[in-house]
């Protein structure tokens, strides 16, 4: 009776070590939302802040795939460190015209590993003029 639980004990220990060692760091890709206007008023133009991998996984450019757009138009995207915002990207052109395209771009300083970054978008065009909703993902 005491070995068998004593062998439960050790199974389990190994499975959640197991578990542990498989749990590496990995870039989070961030689902967004931004709303842009041609003149600035009442934008919100930011992701939310989202963990850049490091280790194996770790990469000099940022991705962003547009998935939907309210009005046919484009944005501007890039890439800016939370922490250290002269930590940046060049930006990418979303499109109405290319969802699911995903875009990238690469930093012109080497960016942090396992820092926050987040993605800030500007307007470009839209066929509204007024204003312009977009949803993507964005992995740093």
């Amino acid at each position: 009776m005491i070995k068998r639980k004593i062998i439960k004990k050790m199974i389990l220990g190994v499975l959640l070590l197991t578990c542990l060692v498989g749990l590496g760091v990995t870039a989070q890709t961030q689902y967004f939302t931004v709303r842009l206007t041609y003149n600035g008023k009442n934008e919100d133009r930011l992701s939310k802040k989202t963990l850049k991998a490091g280790g194996d996984k770790f990469e000099y450019v940022f991705y962003a795939t547009p998935i939907s757009f309210n009005v046919d138009g484009c944005i501007y995207a890039k890439s800016v460190s939370y922490s250290y915002p002269h930590i940046h990207t060049d930006q990418v052109v979303l499109s109405s015209r290319e969802l699911h395209k995903k875009q990238f771009s690469a930093y012109y300083i080497k960016p942090h590993e396992r820092e926050y970054y987040y993605l800030e978008a500007k307007y470009i065009q839209s066929l509204s003029l007024r204003a312009i909703t977009a949803k993507g993902r964005y992995t740093p």
